[in-house]
């Protein structure tokens, strides 16, 4: 089975900008490295090697990576099928906002709504090249770094977004496929996310659909599925190039034999060819397929 998700591969034309606009919610540059000719065309459609940087936040494992690409970010209408945003806690959402906004980004209506009985207020924060974070806060907050060090004001990534078309395509794939454990699947009224979302209308039927290893797993982020009433069909992105936006989800595969476990992760699925590449030092034979959803995903599988 698949381990929790490890990162999100960010496209970018600017890798200054994009390391900022993370720094600012508190990611860090943990790693710089060249990714090879072979793997840089294989993986991303790119000609030639190109830079990558992956950020973390102190103390926790979720993070981004972000990789140089030529390809410049898509025109995307609200609801395409697409690597969406990363969700992140907020110590208090009144100041994040204007920690935003100080430092120059766009922040969108707030979204009021409940879950289980709890409160949730929910802030999108526009960056470079369609970039996105939306904060968190409320009742809904699951454990996280902020509950051992008072210090700091942002969580560590609590879920990969995506919107597709349908978010039960996908139960079967990440379930029993990919082994991940469905925390919630579950409709809800789009009304409270018509500004955040940039919906084309109140009273739109959306669900939701978050898949986990677990509370007690060592990371607890989630693959997030979005999909509403009025979603475009998908999948809409092709598998490659990587443009400049949100990409695939990566997970580490650990496990013996790990290819032959990619392998049957992406059977029947569209997906690249296997390609050995450095992640974070470490070589490894890595993959890259689109779920029946319309999901990028990465497997970096260690070689035996």
């Amino acid at each position: 089975m698949l381990d929790a998700p490890d990162h999100s591969i960010v496209g970018t034309n600017n890798l200054a900008s994009a390391e900022k606009f993370f720094s600012d919610f508190g990611l860090r540059a943990t790693y710089s490295e060249k990714l090879s000719e072979a793997a840089s065309s294989i993986l991303y459609g790119n000609d030639g090697s190109c830079q990558q940087i992956m950020m973390r936040t102190p103390g926790a494992v979720p993070g981004i990576r972000l990789v140089e690409t030529p390809h410049k970010t898509p025109k995307r209408d609200p609801l395409d099928t697409r690597g969406y945003a990363v969700d992140i806690y907020a110590r208090n959402m009144a100041a994040a906002v204007k920690h935003a906004q100080a430092n120059g980004y766009q922040t969108l209506p707030l979204a009021h709504w409940e879950l289980d009985g709890k409160s949730v207020q929910e802030c999108r924060v526009l960056g470079p090249e369609g970039l996105s974070v939306v904060l968190i806060d409320g009742d809904i907050k699951r454990p996280n770094i902020m509950d051992k060090d008072a210090s700091r004001n942002f969580s560590e990534i609590g879920a990969f977004v995506n919107l597709v078309h349908d978010a039960n395509l996908d139960r079967d794939f990440w379930t029993q496929r990919a082994g991940l454990t469905e925390l919630r699947n579950a409709n809800f009224d789009g009304t409270p996310m018509v500004a955040m979302m940039e919906l084309p209308r109140t009273n739109l039927q959306m669900r939701f659909a978050l898949y986990w290893r677990g509370a007690d797993a060592p990371n607890t982020a989630k693959v997030e599925l979005v999909s509403c009433e009025v979603s475009p069909v998908g999948p809409l992105i092709p598998l490659l190039p990587l443009a400049a936006e949100y990409g695939p989800i990566a997970f580490k595969v650990d496990l013996p034999d790990a290819r032959t476990f990619a392998q049957r992760v992406i059977q029947g699925l569209e997906h690249t060819s296997f390609v050995t590449a450095c992640l974070e030092g470490q070589k490894r034979e890595v993959v890259r397929a689109i779920s029946p959803a319309g999901v990028a995903f990465e497997l970096w599988c260690r070689e035996d």
